[in-house]
């Protein structure tokens, strides 16, 4: 990637020393949708996902909210299952488990059962901003398949990502806020 890719927002902070100086500075990613820097879970990346309506419409395609919800942990392992839904059994698969591998891959998975939002196949594909209310770690998930706990059943790699305090390890799950945005897929 060459600087071409990236825009300097702003000089965050100047750092002086006696005969150099270091400048600090904010800058945004320009993510190649299409190429090998494309934002994908493995990448720690955040995606250009916005709250509000929009991206279809309908139920669940942005800005619906809960809170405090329980979020507990399932074993999906996308990257160790091809990011294959079939292979995970994942609800969804019967209408997007023929969808691109770049499509499957870019968010991490969570299965959907909250009290807001669309339910069954109106759920799928759909995106949450997960929120650890604990320490305020962030996560950008895709419903992939239905659950029956009340709240999320975060793919293991993302309750990891979002337990940044091990607390949620110790505890077998997290306290979350969700909300649905549109991620623009």
């Amino acid at each position: 990637m060459g600087d071409r890719d990236n825009t300097i927002n702003n000089v965050i902070d100047t750092i002086n020393f006696p005969n150099f100086r270091i400048f600090v500075l904010e800058f945004t990613k320009k993510w190649n949708k299409t190429g090998d820097d494309f934002c994908s879970p493995s990448k720690s990346c955040q995606s250009n996902c916005q709250s509000g309506s929009g991206g279809g419409g309908g139920v669940g395609s942005g800005g619906e909210s809960a809170s405090n919800e329980r979020a507990t942990y399932h074993l999906y392992n996308p990257e160790q299952n091809g990011w294959n839904l079939n292979a995970v059994s994942a609800y969804c698969s019967t209408w997007d488990a023929n969808k691109p591998l770049a499509w499957r891959s870019k968010y991490g998975w969570t299965a959907f059962c909250g009290p807001v939002g669309p339910r069954g196949q109106a759920a799928c594909a759909k995106f949450l901003r997960v929120t650890n209310t604990g320490t305020g770690a962030q996560a950008t998930v895709r419903i992939i398949d239905q659950c029956s706990n009340g709240g999320l059943d975060l793919d293991v790699g993302v309750f990891r990502k979002l337990d940044t305090n091990g607390k949620g390890n110790a505890q077998g799950h997290l306290i979350v806020n969700y909300q649905f945005v549109n991620c623009g897929d």
